[in-house]
């Protein structure tokens, strides 16, 4: 889940450069930015969620039917963005918590690490390596599905649903940079190929089906308990355009396709420094994101510390 959200928060930071904070009384000839960059923001928000799983329903003595589920819920987040930043290196990490949503919490990290190097006044390439992990558990009480079966729909009921789902996404990403001919802008495309390693537990001390008519009968399920590994292989392609003025205010919009599995994201950012002696502003993005197991829409806003 929300490996979407780890990906755009981890890029809200990696911009190329920053405004420097002005020294009094050092002229602006002998004033020099120091080499290094660190960006703190504290973020909270919105979160809508559409989460999907498959598990086996016992329908038989020797029997398990394969059941999904889809869920729809809102919650609040928060997250800490820390990046350290240089004239063409970049190193940021973000921890996140959704404390509840579809009665889940999700914990998550993500770090990653980012390399340009020019070619030509008006031309970068660049590339990265990033890491992300999350962890979601979701307790569900007084948990109901439906399963069909010799064309009668039964309605399974269980009074305890434990989920707990580890993923962990490593994800390279290589591209070029095109400078535009206003501030500093540019237009990035980029490909990247994303391993998701997804470990989902499920587990149930058991529960009941209700069959309707014309059968009216009433079976006990037993204990569920499950285990698996999915992987996915995930080719994105995608395009990352950037607009500012002088650094204070900045746009940022990151769009990117899932060749393999029909997915597309589209991520709108920005931020505003209010002054450059005290280097103090705000951070706000918004997320469309659609995912192999989930998706998700969300707001994000903080402030911005630059040290």
């Amino acid at each position: 889940m929300i490996r979407a959200t780890a990906f755009a928060l981890a890029t809200l930071l990696s911009y190329s450069g920053v405004a420097s904070p002005k020294s009094s009384g050092v002229p602006p000839e002998k004033k020099r930015a120091p080499s290094w960059h660190v960006v703190v923001t504290p973020a909270a928000g919105f979160f809508k969620n559409i989460l999907r799983f498959s598990y086996e329903m016992p329908t038989g003595p020797d029997e398990r039917t394969p059941v999904t589920k889809e869920l729809t819920d809102t919650g609040w987040g928060a997250a800490v963005m820390v990046g350290l930043m240089g004239k063409r290196f970049a190193i940021t990490n973000v921890t996140f918590l959704v404390p509840d949503v579809n009665e889940c919490r999700v914990l998550g990290n993500v770090l990653y690490a980012s390399y340009r190097h020019p070619v030509t006044e008006h031309i970068d390439i660049f590339g990265g390596l990033g890491m992300v992990y999350n962890n979601i558990v979701g307790v569900y009480e007084n948990f109901e599905d439906s399963v069909t079966k010799n064309g009668v729909t039964a309605t399974a009921h269980f009074d305890e649903f434990h989920i707990t789902n580890n993923v962990f996404a490593p994800f390279p990403r290589v591209g070029v940079r095109f400078k535009l001919p206003i501030q500093h802008w540019y237009i990035a495309p980029w490909a990247s190929y994303m391993l998701e390693a997804f470990r989902l537990d499920i587990y149930s001390p058991g529960g009941r089906v209700n069959i309707p008519e014309p059968i009216n009968d009433t079976k006990i399920i037993p204990e569920i308990r499950s285990e698996k590994w999915k992987f996915y292989h995930s080719p994105l392609v995608g395009l990352d355009l950037f607009l500012d003025f002088h650094y204070a205010l900045q746009l940022r919009v990151r769009a990117h396709y899932d060749l393999n599995h029909d997915k597309l994201n589209i991520r709108v950012m920005g931020a505003a420094f209010f002054s450059r002696r005290v280097p103090i502003g705000i951070a706000a993005y918004f997320t469309y994101a659609e995912g192999i197991v989930h998706d998700n829409i969300y707001a994000f806003v903080g402030p911005s510390y630059l040290f």
